[in-house]
């Protein structure tokens, strides 16, 4: 090889062994270093080094020919031999030559690096020695990085008189030198540290000072904060901030204007931002040591501010200051953001600011330069933290020079103006985390999460005005799009909402229709988040948004925006209806669907994800066939068979996994309240599983997972063959499961369906009945028997006793006197009156409304007399309260005056006005109640329609029946709105427990224990006299 091979080699290999240093030195013997190189190529996965490829190409090089001959003889010869020609192969004499020079050539680069290793320490060692102290210290140190072991109170003494300004550079230098290499505890303890301290900080502000000895001062201090406590480098930081200040304040540098520049390599400049960086990541780790230190935190807190309070004169030239270098190295502020993150240090930050720094120069406002850029991106990001605390509002209005006090509301104001007039940073990315507006609208969003701040802030008419001047001109289609996110946040809160929808003076003239899609898009979005609510969609009804979404959709295809648009209108019942209208229906719901599927939320600004829609739309019959025609009942029913037994996408199992103790597992705990929500109306159930049989198969595979509700009720509820029963892994889990679902036939309605068309109770007696021969108590039998008792019989909390759901032990004695004279009965009477009456119900309509529960309940009233019924319920319907507590007379009547698109989609009034009504009443009355309504994903309108559909049957006593039909009839239509109150303002204490325990919606399909009409009569009457004109005349109008 020639010598710059040799040498080409030996920095391979140098290179090679560098890489692997510490897989070397962590191996105890030589023995160990070489099972590490042996093994290296199983154990790093970055072994192909450049060594490593070299000694490859030598290889193929040297080999490549030889083995492609063997090869070649090999395929021509009989391949019984194949193996041992191979063995030859490899021990050619061409391999052994290949091997013999390789070794020699890498010994040889081996002995080079050995040579100039050695020439290498002879070199450092004097250096060590020529720059060794040896009268300094106790010992010679260690020969890595030459520290002291110890050093004496006397050598500090001596250092700090060497580090005195008035003695020699030289002797400075090495007074320097030989502190760096001391141990930083020690400095600080001795009793000199005061002078040495004083010395350090006046090297730091020496006009004429060489920049290496500031280096080595900085030095020190650095390795001080990264070695020592807070109660010890506090002293340090503010000696530091006190030197930077007399910098600035000697210096008196000058702001860059026009074509001036900021020049870091200048060597004031580059010392100063040196000193403010080490103080800057001080600042950044002082967070960590606050709370075992909290003592300290006021002098640092305190030195940062008199540092950053720094202004030069009254001279007409602007002087940089300390903000600015600041901006520079930290432009996001993330300091400021760590001290205001906590409690304790947020306190003592803001009211320092209040107490003592209210010139703090945090809102000035630059021009475009890269360090006025800086220094503005660093105020807007320390300003975001400030106003969203109350302490930090009280720092304004602040005193400006040349202007009037600046309050908060102009604060806002110049920042949404920032963001009209800058677009876009100096990199011409609006996207850009330093943008302006990006900023901008990062601290608006931060303000509209916090109450108490959005009201104080943003909930302003000239905040609001100033958001709506851009509407009015033809401005950049950019500041559009980010008006319309500030307004979306702020009517998302109650407060912003009520601000858009009744304050008269923030109304404006028509506006210029825009072309653009993304700006109508943006403000769609806004009007969305108004009529969702209940109180937006009131204001917003007569402007006939839906019917103008649904066509600019057909026309023009804006899938995105204005289907989620138009869903927002699902999220109250009258909206349900106003979509019903649209003809969208099933496109949004479809669209909803799509979300789901994909994880993502409703909208961007939902809260409460899919489950407060899900069971809106769910409660009218069009909205379950469109959940249907989706996939989406398809992929819940899918989502619980996995949860409960097995999915499509599982492996093949050999046994069941261990079955758990509770009734409902906690994973299947969520697509059980799901399953509830989506059937929890009749209607629903109606379209859903009328007309659909039970497959009822003589053989069912342990894969086959059920796709439909009717599927589900055939696997899990009615479980009446072997087949079924073989066919689950978790029988007695499963059909627990199954028959906990009764809080279906609260529904009286849903209960005649499930009766009529699958026989349910002769199924579960059928299966008690099994149990006859050999006595079992399990889950399953009690809880068929509970469902059995509760279809069975009629009545309120304290007319009917329902079984337990767990075993009690009886006295013989009651066993006795309860049991019957005569175990036999003639039943076959009662077997004609079920056969007829199913053959009735089955031979109904499709638009069956479900019973008539007003007739039966008025028919009890009259004590049978059917002709004093017949009398009052022909008086009840003349009067406008019928509409309401009537609802079958509403369907079946051709003279009720409904609109046309009205009677079409098959909702009664008693969803989309009486419903609707509560769930807006209630934001308002009961919040509590309104918000554990919310978190728990199901709707009040839901259950009220529960319970007006069937007059409280089986959910109040007799007595409290007859007094809801009488209230309603005498003192109008709208005290229904107002009895469903009541009921809510009884039930609100324990309607937050059971949010908390994940069973709302099991708890109110339950009797309703200790209400009473009389007790809450006071209350309905206030909720007349603020409410009556808004919701009786609303009723009217249908």
């Amino acid at each position: 090889m020639s010598s710059e091979d040799e040498e080409q080699l030996a920095s391979l290999l140098k290179q090679f062994l560098r890489s692997i240093d510490e897989r070397l030195s962590g191996a105890p013997t030589p023995q160990s270093a070489e099972e590490v190189l042996l093994h290296l190529e199983e154990t790093d996965k970055n072994f192909h080094y450049e060594f490593v490829q070299h000694l490859r190409q030598r290889v193929e090089t040297s080999l490549g020919c030889v083995v492609d001959k063997e090869l070649g003889k090999l395929s021509r010869e009989d391949g019984q031999h194949t193996v041992d020609s191979c063995h030859d192969a490899l021990i050619h004499t061409a391999y052994q030559e290949m091997t013999q020079t390789l070794r020699a050539t890498v010994t040889a680069a081996a002995e080079r690096l050995l040579s100039s290793f050695d020439d290498d320490q002879l070199r450092k060692e004097e250096e060590m020695q020529h720059g060794r102290y040896a009268d300094d210290c106790s010992d010679s140190g260690d020969s890595f990085n030459q520290c002291y072991t110890f050093i004496r109170q006397e050598q500090l003494q001596a250092l700090a008189e060497k580090l005195d300004p008035s003695q020699p550079k030289e002797v400075r230098r090495e007074a320097l030198q030989a502190l760096r290499h001391a141990p930083a505890s020690d400095v600080l303890s001795c009793e000199g540290w005061a002078r040495l301290r004083q010395n350090l900080c006046a090297t730091l502000t020496e006009p004429d000072a060489e920049l290496s000895f500031q280096d080595h001062v900085l030095r020190f201090f650095a390795k001080s904060f990264s070695s020592l406590p807070l109660n010890v480098t506090r002293e340090i930081y503010s000696s530091l901030g006190r030197s930077v200040q007399s910098n600035f304040l000697s210096l008196k540098l000058s702001f860059p204007s026009g074509a001036a520049v900021l020049d870091i390599n200048r060597p004031e400049i580059s010392s100063l931002l040196k000193q403010m960086r080490l103080m800057n990541d001080f600042q950044k780790e002082a967070t960590t040591f606050w709370i075992r230190h909290p003592e300290y935190m006021e002098e640092i807190i305190e030195s940062t501010f008199s540092l950053l309070s720094v202004h030069g004169d009254s001279s007409p030239e602007k002087v940089l200051g300390p903000t600015d270098l600041l901006a520079l190295l930290d432009v996001q502020a993330a300091w400021f953001t760590k001290w205001m993150h906590g409690s304790y240090s947020r306190t003592l930050v803001l009211r320092l600011l209040q107490s003592k720094y209210k010139n703090l120069p945090i809102g000035s406002v630059y021009s475009g330069k890269e360090l006025q850029y800086a220094v503005v991106v660093h105020s807007l990001c320390v300003l975001g933290k400030v106003l969203l605390y109350a302490n930090g509002r009280k720092l304004f209005p602040i005193k400006a020079a040349a202007r009037k006090p600046v309050t908060l509301t102009d604060l806002v104001v110049i920042l949404i103006n920032i963001m009209y007039q800058h677009h876009q940073p100096l990199c011409s990315d609006s996207s850009h985390a330093l943008c302006p507006s990006s900023l901008v609208i990062a601290t608006l969003s931060a303000m509209c999460e916090r109450t108490e701040c959005a009201d104080q802030c943003l909930h302003q008419a000239p905040v609001v005005q100033t958001l709506m001047v851009p509407t009015k001109l033809k401005c950049p289609a950019a500041t559009l799009p980010l008006i319309a996110d500030v307004l979306a946040r702020m009517v998302n809160t109650d407060r912003g909402l009520a601000l858009f929808l009744y304050d008269r003076n923030l109304l404006m003239g028509p506006n210029e229709i825009l072309s653009l899609r993304a700006v109508c898009g943006a403000f769609i979005s806004v009007c969305g988040q108004m009529y969702k609510t209940c109180e937006g969609l009131r204001v917003l009804e007569a402007y006939s948004l839906h019917k103008a979404a649904v066509a600019a959709w057909r026309k023009q295809m804006w899938e995105e925006t204005l289907l989620d648009s138009l869903l927002n209108f699902a999220a109250t019942p009258k909206g349900v209806l106003l979509l019903h209208q649209t003809g969208a229906m099933q496109e949004c719901v479809s669209h909803m669907f799509s979300r789901f599927n994909k994880k993502l939320q409703v909208s961007r600004r939902e809260k409460f994800g899919y489950g407060v829609m899900v069971t809106q739309v769910a409660a009218t019959g069009a909205g379950a066939m469109a959940l249907q025609r989706s996939g989406y009942v398809g992929a819940l029913v899918l989502e619980l068979w996995s949860a409960l037994e097995c999915g499509n996408e599982d492996v093949r199992v050999v046994r069941p996994e261990p079955t758990s103790m509770e009734p409902i597992d906690r994973s299947c705990l969520k697509s059980f309240l799901s399953l509830v929500n989506l059937l929890s109306s009749s209607q629903s159930v109606w379209q859903l599983l009328f007309g659909q049989p039970l497959a009822n198969k003589s053989e069912y595979t342990l894969r086959e997972v059920p796709s439909s509700v009717p599927d589900l009720i055939d696997r899990l509820i009615a479980v009446n063959s072997t087949a079924k029963i073989r066919s689950l892994f978790h029988y007695e889990q499963s059909h627990t499961f199954g028959l906990l679902l009764n809080v279906l036939c609260s529904s009286l309605d849903s209960f005649l369906l499930l009766e009529s068309q699958y026989n349910i109770c002769a199924v579960l007696l059928q299966s008690q009945r099994d149990n006859a021969a050999s006595f079992i108590l399990d889950n399953a039998s009690l809880e068929r028997n509970h469902t059995l008792v509760r279809v069975a019989v009629v009545g309120g909390p304290s007319e009917r006793r329902l079984p337990p759901r767990a075993l009690q032990e009886e006295p013989e004695l009651r066993d006795f006197l309860t049991s019957p004279r005569n175990a036999t009965t003639e039943d076959s009477w009662m077997e004609t009156c079920r056969r007829l009456y199913r053959k009735v119900m089955t031979a109904g309509h499709h638009d069956y409304p479900g019973h008539d529960w007003l007739t039966s309940t008025v028919f009890l009233m009259m004590s049978g007399d059917w002709r004093r019924s017949l009398r009052l319920l022909r008086h009840l319907s003349s009067v406008l309260t019928s509409a309401f507590i009537w609802p079958a007379n509403v369907h079946a009547s051709l003279q009720v005056d409904l609109a046309v698109r009205v009677a079409e989609s098959g909702m009664s009034p008693l969803y989309w006005s009486s419903a609707h009504y509560v769930e807006m009443l209630l934001k308002d009355e009961l919040p509590q109640a309104h918000a554990a309504f919310r978190m728990s994903g199901f709707t009040p309108s839901q259950i009220c329609i529960h319970w007006l559909t069937q007059c409280f049957w089986n959910f109040l006593d007799w007595p409290e029946i007859c007094h809801y039909v009488c209230i309603c009839a005498l003192m109008g239509a709208d005290y229904q709105v107002y009895a469903c109150l009541a009921v809510l303002k009884h039930l609100q204490p324990l309607l937050l427990q059971q949010t908390q325990a994940r069973r709302l919606q099991v708890f109110l399909k339950e009797p309703i224990q200790g209400f009473r009409f009389c007790d809450y009569l006071d209350f309905m009457q206030l909720l007349e006299r603020r409410y009556r004109n808004l919701v009786l005349s609303d009723m009217k109008s249908i």
